[in-house]
């Protein structure tokens, strides 16, 4: 099972719970890195309400998933991370900046 398909599973099992799959929700559950979350999570979104109740049939309970090891992760998946984290952060940023732009303005 690919690490998008455990994504996935989790969110379809979220969402049997009856609660909304969401990144924090499925991160909370699946130690994996966040582009990988990402990816799961919208393929999750994607599939009809059948396809979800197929998976729900087929998966296997997942009792404790294993996080991978950060020297296992390859590469390219690091450096997908830390774009991800250096864009969110760059978001948060610009947030702030145009913030206090505003609050200068106000005086």
């Amino acid at each position: 099972m690919s690490q998008i398909e455990v994504v996935i599973n989790q969110a379809c099992q979220l969402a049997q719970a009856g609660k909304t799959p969401t990144l924090a929700l499925i991160k909370s559950k699946v130690k994996l890195p966040m582009p990988i979350l990402v990816q799961g999570l919208q393929a999750f979104k994607q599939l009809n309400a059948q396809e979800r109740q197929q998976r729900l049939s087929q998966a296997q309970p997942l009792l404790a998933p294993q996080a991978p090891a950060s020297d296992t992760l390859s590469l390219e998946q690091q450096l997908a991370y830390l774009r991800s984290q250096q864009q969110e952060m760059q978001t948060t940023i610009d947030a702030l900046h145009r913030r206090v732009s505003q609050l200068e303005q106000q005086q």
